[in-house]
């Protein structure tokens, strides 16, 4: 909604509500509110403790923390060191898991969009519903959140908490 009181210039026909501004913009704002947002969570052990310990005892005061919620000291890559003003950045290593699953949501989420508009229009339907103004309603909200599932799936699976391969 924000892209078209700007500039207006459609990102597809399929959807010309849609502008790249808006595309642009929510990419942008999402990575950024991905790397704050974390700081946030991980203040509340409610969030950072594993559920078998909570369940033991949800009064404790303290739990074993993963790593990925304790931060750590990056290098940052000789091309951007002029830019970032450092060597190295201290983070938590679920800042960057947050970061890397915004960009593909921000990626994903318009083309969930543009499949939802495909079948408005097979059927003519202007609209899924009207309760959030400017946004087309409860199901054009809902259209990426299956993929999203999954893919926060597999990136936990292999990047976060690892199996150990089976030796059958």
């Amino acid at each position: 909604a924000f892209g078209k009181k700007l500039i207006k210039y459609p990102f597809m026909r399929l959807s010309p509500n849609k502008t790249w501004e808006g595309f642009i913009g929510a990419y942008l704002f999402t990575c950024i509110f991905a790397f704050v947002y974390p700081l946030v969570l991980v203040k509340s052990k409610w969030l950072i403790c594993s559920f078998a310990e909570l369940e033991k005892d949800p009064t404790a005061i303290s739990c074993s923390v993963d790593k990925v919620f304790l931060p750590e000291l990056y290098d940052i890559p000789s091309a951007l060191v002029g830019f970032v003003g450092a060597e190295q950045v201290r983070m938590l290593p679920v800042q960057m898991h947050s970061v890397l699953l915004g960009m593909f949501a921000s990626l994903v989420a318009p083309f969930g969009g543009f499949f939802a508009s495909a079948i408005k229009r097979a059927y003519d339907i202007k609209d899924f519903d009207a309760l959030i103004p400017g946004h087309g309603g409860i199901m054009d909200r809902m259209d990426c959140q299956f993929i999203m599932a999954m893919c926060t799936g597999v990136h936990y699976t292999t990047f976060i908490h690892p199996k150990v391969a089976c030796r059958c």
